[in-house]
Formats: C-alpha cells, sequence, structure tokens
C-alpha cells in the first residue's frame, strides 16, 4: 500500500450531510481539498460549506456510484452508514476507514464481543434477541442493568434503565422487535472520552481525554481537559490508541468510557469517526480533531496536539430558539466564547443547532449558567452583558457573522468584517468599505443587532 500523501486539490467524499460532516468539510478546505457530500436533504448543514452536494439517500445506487466516482478518498460523518452503501462504494474508490470497522461500531454487540475478546476492560453483558432471552439475562446479570437497542443509536434513543421489578414488557416493548444487548450497571464516577488519529502508516497522535456530563443519555457537556489524575487521563488515552491500533483505523477513532470510583477505566462504546465530544478541539487545540481525520485519511502528517487551555462545550439544541429573546447575543459576550451555529432553518426542540465553547477555567456562576444551559437548554446570563461586552462577543465569532451596531444620536452602521473596527483606547473606530469613520464609546450604543 502507497503512503504517499493524496495531491492537495483532490476530493473528498464524505458520507452523511450533518453536523459532524459540516466540520469534515470546512477542514477538507481548510486543508487544501475540495469536499462532496452525500445525504437526503438539499442544503444541509455540510453542503452548505462543500464543493459539492449530493442530495440523495444512501440506497440510491446511482448517486452513490456517481459520487464514488469522483472522490478520491471517501470518509464518514458517523456509523450511521447503511451496510449496503458501504459495500457498494468499496469497488470504485479508497474508503476510510475500512467498511468493516464502520459496520463493526453500527452494532454494539458486535463492538463489544471484538473488545471483550481483545482483553480490553467493560462491563458483563448478554446478547438478548428475545422476550425469554430478555428473562434469563436478568436473571445472569441481576438488577440494575442497562437494555440498550443493539443498533448503535443516535441522541439516547433505544437505552432503558430496568431495577428490580421492573414491567419487563414494557422494557422489551421499547426495543420494537429489534435485537438488544443487556449490560450489568456501571456506578461510576463520571464518564470520559478519548480520540486518537491514525494515519495508514501507523502514525499516531492522541487529543487531550475530556469528560462528559450526559442527560437522558445524551452527552450534552464535555469539559477538557477532564478533571481526573494524570495517571487516569494517560491510562485512557493508552487504552483509546491501543483500540485504534488493534482495529487498524485510519481517520479518528473515538472510545467512551466509564471511570469508576476506585480509578479504574471500562470501555462503554467506539466510534471509527469524531464525535461530539471532540467540539471542544476545534478552539482550544492547536489542530482539531476534524482536521486530523482529514490528515489521517489523505496520508498527510499528522500535527502535534497542544489543548492551549481548558475548554467547556455546550450542545445547542433548537428549544433555545424560543426563548425570548433568544439569549446568542449574551452567550458570545461570555468571556473566551465561541458560538457556532450549524447551518440548520428551521430549529426544533431537541434538534442539534450548533454549540458553545467557552475557553478558560470557569468561575462558579458561569460554570452553573452552562450546567444549567445543557441540562434544561434555557440560559440565563451570570451577568446582563453590556454593549461592549456584546461587541467583542460579535467580533470574536468563527466564522465571522456580520452585525450592525445602533448609536444613541441615531446613527448605525454595519460591521461585515472583522477589520472594519477596531480599539483604540477604550473606544471603537469603524471604517465603512466606502472610507467613512465612525468613532464611540461603548456608552453611545443603543443597541446591537
Amino acid at each position: 500500500m502507497s503512503h504517499a500523501p493524496i495531491p492537495r486539490g483532490s476530493v473528498i467524499g464524505i458520507l452523511g450531510n450533518g453536523p459532524l460532516g459540516r466540520m469534515l468539510a470546512e477542514a477538507a478546505r481548510e486543508t487544501g481539498y475540495r469536499a462532496w457530500v452525500l445525504g437526503p436533504g438539499i442544503n444541509s448543514p455540510a453542503g452548505q460549506v462543500a464543493d459539492r452536494e449530493f442530495d440523495a439517500d444512501f440506497s440510491d445506487p446511482g448517486a452513490v456510484a456517481e459520487f464514488a466516482r469522483g472522490a478520491d478518498v471517501i470518509t464518514v460523518e458517523s456509523e450511521h452508514i447503511p451496510a449496503e452503501c458501504l459495500r457498494a462504494l468499496g469497488g470504485h474508490s479508497i474508503l476510510r476507514p475500512d467498511p468493516e470497522i464502520v459496520l463493526m461500531a453500527q452494532s454494539r454487540i458486535a463492538a463489544k464481543t471484538w473488545l471483550r475478546d481483545r482483553g480490553f476492560p467493560m462491563s458483563d453483558f448478554v446478547w438478548v434477541r428475545s422476550r425469554a432471552e430478555l428473562d434469563d439475562a436478568i436473571d445472569l446479570l441481576g438488577a440494575p442493568v442497562v437494555l440498550k437497542n443493539c443498533r448503535a443509536g443516535r441522541r439516547g434513543h433505544g437505552v432503558i434503565e430496568i431495577a428490580a421489578g421492573d414491567d419487563l414488557d414494557q422494557a422489551w416493548g421499547a426495543m420494537r422487535g429489534e435485537e438488544a444487548i443487556l449490560e450489568a450497571r456501571v456506578d461510576f464516577r463520571c464518564e470520559l472520552s478519548g480520540a486518537c488519529a491514525r494515519g495508514a502508516s501507523g502514525e499516531t497522535r492522541c487529543f487531550p481525554v475530556s469528560q462528559s456530563l450526559r442527560h437522558r443519555h445524551i452527552p450534552v457537556l464535555t469539559r477538557a481537559p477532564a478533571e481526573i489524575p494524570p495517571d487516569v487521563a494517560q491510562r485512557a488515552q493508552a487504552m483509546a490508541l491501543q483500540i485504534a491500533q488493534s482495529a487498524r483505523a485510519i481517520g479518528v477513532m473515538t472510545v467512551e468510557f466509564f471511570l469508576q470510583a476506585d480509578g479504574s477505566i471500562l470501555v462503554n462504546e467506539m466510534a471509527p469517526a469524531p464525535q461530539a465530544t471532540g467540539l471542544f478541539s476545534g478552539d482550544a487545540c492547536s489542530s482539531s480533531q476534524f482536521q486530523h481525520h482529514i490528515l489521517a485519511i489523505t496520508n498527510r502528517p499528522l500535527h502535534k496536539i497542544e489543548q492551549k487551555e481548558p475548554a467547556t462545550t455546550v450542545g445547542i439544541l433548537g428549544d433555545l430558539w424560543f426563548q425570548s429573546p433568544p439569549p446568542f447575543d449574551a452567550m458570545r459576550a461570555l468571556p473566551r466564547a465561541h458560538l457556532h451555529f450549524y447551518g440548520k432553518a428551521d430549529p426544533k426542540p431537541l434538534d442539534e443547532m450548533g454549540h458553545l465553547t467557552v475557553l478558560g477555567e470557569l468561575e462558579g456562576p458561569v460554570r452553573e449558567s452552562l450546567e444549567r444551559l445543557a441540562i434544561e437548554q434555557v440560559f440565563y446570563p451570570p451577568k446582563p452583558p453590556s454593549p461592549d461586552d456584546i461587541i467583542e462577543g460579535r467580533l470574536a465569532q468563527r466564522p465571522f457573522e456580520p452585525f450592525t451596531i445602533s448609536l444613541v444620536d441615531g446613527r448605525s452602521f454595519l460591521v461585515d468584517e472583522p477589520a472594519a473596527i477596531a480599539r483604540l483606547r477604550g473606544a471603537f473606530v469603524h471604517q465603512s468599505k466606502e472610507g467613512s469613520v465612525t468613532s464611540f464609546a461603548p456608552d453611545d450604543v443603543s443597541a446591537v443587532r
């Protein structure tokens, strides 16, 4: 196998057009490649930033074949790509990671069996294919236990906790006739996520281990680095790296762990792609997980990874659009905040619309405000933002979003590029494209829109 880099300007095909696909497409273009995305829907989050968007289902053989013929290398947004699509691509183009790794990650029983057979520590589990087998499995493991749909689901669907005396008919009914896996419930201190990138040559890099807060079985907040002893972080990194090497993965491999009270760690799940728990890397690290995934699949040298400072990331759901008024300027005005939107036009409750990353060590009120945002999807700032805070927060956004400043004297102007406004001795100076200059102090501002 040649390990020569895929030439810049080549096409990277991305299966999946959601938010993670968007970040992969952005990383591809930043690295000098063109990005094609395939998935149902036009003007999708990934399609908005890609060079070409295929509005097609993964089961559309014509679209899949055309997509594959034009791509120099193909990767996946997540493991949730149908098997027939992955196998159809095999004869057309390079697919990284290998389809068999993606297919294994789709099945909890396949992935956990693979991990157990290689000696990685995890909780006890039993494959359950019928209501009768559920009784037998509970007799074996006892209660409490966790019943999960065998096909790795998204956003916490298909996960049921079962305590002694619970209605097993109801629990099995929630699986909707599909195979399941029953796991012994782990009394853990926290959940950890370790990600590493592996290139085709075997070169590897590890990202800082992060710590997740879950709500309704969904990770809603991530802190990086995790608030754990250094030896625990080192063990988690080493185990994630061992898993990636054992799978001979190419790209980013993400592994979720449980940290137990005695300091030991258990593997929970793995995914052959960057995950939401790695979003912090885009603002806090010298190179993001998405950039490293692109470097790995194109045979390029992997960069050294340094986390510049601590980061806290919260997922933003459609619920916030219904808060009156939407609190986005107040979120931007948090010190060292970076607010990212995914380009979805129609916000809905529980729909992933963006994320907020705040850099640095957090003071108590800010930490509490972010935790409440993560769990309740309402945002109350630790203190009311001043016009000065809002302007600074707007200017700090990447990518830059145009906004209008209105002054108390009735003047207003559009800021449509970061260079159009600068700070000078405590005041602001704005220069329009036509050359006119406006200087003002924060107290002169009546509104920022």
